[in-house]
């Protein structure tokens, strides 16, 4: 959901081949996440949930923690396995050195401004699957105790449920554990670490299955000299009539 109170300006920063494929295609690349100049960024949201579970488990050892513990390693590695994230990003400052090293290769760079409005609306003109479209969310300690207590409600839930036999028990801790990962994988592409918050970032994000991506002609490919292969889809951002 976008304010009044946000910003109506936002860059992109680039390289010239970057400045000339997005003004002669009318598109910008998201890149998958695994592959942006920090690919550790997408674990942060799940490590900040591995911080909740140290904690829980040093102030009340019970089953929940055991649970708490199985949930950390399965939940992350199923949802990796299965979920792809893109990303666009976008910065509320047009001159920023930080963006410059690590967008626009320090030098010969570009810093594109986009209206916020034509950026909200490119993410509703989709080719596949949702795009969202929000400011980075830089707060690490209130994301960790959100995500923490509204995983411990669950798991409260789940013990406190009724007598299950166990074919019950295990559809039941599998619809937990796979939901809430979900949840923190929702958020991982859209949370980073306290440290980054002078970049006041936004972003575009789509998050799709392998499964239903495979085979299709939406995931493109470009190369890059250091990473090989990298995965990327495209953000129409050509401004339509109207807006």
């Amino acid at each position: 959901m976008l304010d009044a109170d946000d910003p109506e300006l936002l860059y992109h920063y680039t390289d010239a081949r970057g400045l000339l494929g997005i003004l002669t295609s009318g598109h910008l690349w998201a890149t998958e996440a695994r592959y942006l100049n920090d690919a550790s960024e997408l674990d942060y949201t799940f490590q900040l949930f591995d911080e909740f579970v140290t904690g829980a488990i040093a102030s009340s050892p019970s089953v929940l923690v055991e649970m708490l513990q199985q949930a950390s390693t399965v939940g992350r590695e199923a949802w990796r396995d299965d979920v792809l994230c893109f990303v666009a990003c976008f910065c509320e400052d047009k001159d920023l050195l930080s963006q410059w090293r690590a967008y626009a290769h320090g030098v010969g760079g570009y810093a594109i401004g986009f209206k916020r409005r034509e950026i909200d609306a490119a993410s509703i003109r989709r080719n596949f699957g949702p795009y969202e479209f929000r400011r980075v969310d830089y707060d690490a300690e209130a994301k960790k105790q959100k995500l923490g207590y509204e995983f411990v409600g669950a798991l409260q839930r789940f013990v406190d449920k009724p007598p299950m036999n166990e074919a019950e028990r295990l559809v039941m801790w599998r619809s937990i554990v796979s939901g809430y990962f979900s949840e923190v994988g929702f958020n991982a592409p859209l949370c980073k670490s306290p440290g980054f918050k002078e970049e006041r970032e936004w972003r575009v994000v789509s998050r799709e299955s392998r499964s239903i991506l495979a085979g299709t002609e939406f995931q493109k490919f470009r190369i890059s000299p250091t990473l090989g292969l990298v995965p990327y889809v495209e953000l129409d951002v050509r401004v339509e009539q109207g807006l």
